[in-house]
C-alpha cells in the first residue's frame, strides 16, 4: 500500500502556490460495534478560518482514495485500533463516528523546503485525530510541537519510524510541523503520512 503515496495528486489549492503536498482525500461512517467502515461520498473538504488561517474558509475538493487503499483491511484495522485508544464516554463509543482519511505526501527538493503544516499553530476539526507516519525519505525535520490552549509548549518530538504515530484531542492542544528539508545530495526528499479525523455522532 505504500506505493499508493507514490500516485498521489499535487494539492490544487496551496495560497503559497507551492507544489509541495500532494493528497487524496476520502470519508467513512465506521460503526465500532462490528467495526465495519463505509466509503461515504467524496465532497468538499471545508475548515473554518479561525481553526486553518492558511486554507480555512475554501472548499476544497480531492482525488478520493484508490480503491485498494480504501477497502484495505490495514486502514480498517488501523481505524479500529485507534478508535479504541479514544477516551470516550459510553453515550458515544458505540454508535457510528465519520472518519475523514488524508492520505499526503509533503516534498523538498535541494533549492525548496517542504511545509507540513503551512498554517502554522493550529487545531483541526472533529474531537480527535490521528497521524500515523508512513515513510520518511532523504529529509531531517518535521518536528512536532505541542502547545496547550494557552500556547504554552508542552512537548516536542519527531516520528522516526513507520507506523510512529501522534494523538490528538483538538479541544485541548495545539499542533504545528516544521518544515523538511533534503538531507543530502540532489536528490527529492518526501514525508509520507495518513491523517485521520475522528468526528462524533450528533446528539
Amino acid at each position: 500500500l505504500q506505493a499508493t503515496w507514490d500516485r498521489l495528486p499535487v494539492d490544487e489549492y496551496m495560497k503559497d502556490g507551492g507544489d509541495y503536498r500532494l493528497r487524496r482525500y476520502d470519508r467513512f461512517r465506521y460503526a465500532p460495534d462490528t467495526a465495519i467502515l463505509e466509503i461515504l461520498p467524496n465532497v468538499t473538504f471545508l475548515q473554518d478560518k479561525n481553526m486553518n488561517k492558511f486554507a480555512g474558509g475554501v472548499e476544497r475538493k480531492f482525488e478520493p482514495l484508490e480503491s485498494g487503499f480504501a477497502e484495505s483491511s490495514f486502514l480498517r484495522a488501523l481505524i479500529t485500533f485507534n478508535f479504541n485508544q479514544l477516551p470516550l464516554s459510553s453515550k458515544i463509543s458505540h454508535k457510528p463516528w465519520e472518519i475523514k482519511v488524508h492520505q499526503i505526501r509533503i516534498r523538498a527538493t535541494p533549492e525548496h523546503k517542504g511545509m507540513p503544516a503551512p498554517e502554522g499553530l493550529h487545531k483541526d476539526g472533529g474531537k480527535f485525530f490521528s497521524l500515523h507516519l508512513i515513510s520518511k525519505k532523504n529529509v531531517i525535520g518535521a518536528e512536532n510541537p505541542i502547545y496547550d490552549n494557552d500556547k504554552k509548549l508542552l512537548e516536542t518530538f519527531v516520528l522516526e519510524k513507520p507506523l510512529d504515530s501522534l494523538y490528538v484531542e483538538n479541544a485541548k492542544v495545539y499542533h504545528y510541523a516544521t518544515p523538511i528539508q533534503v538531507k543530502s545530495g540532489n536528490t527529492e526528499g518526501t514525508r509520507d503520512v495518513l491523517i485521520l479525523g475522528y468526528w462524533p455522532p450528533s446528539d
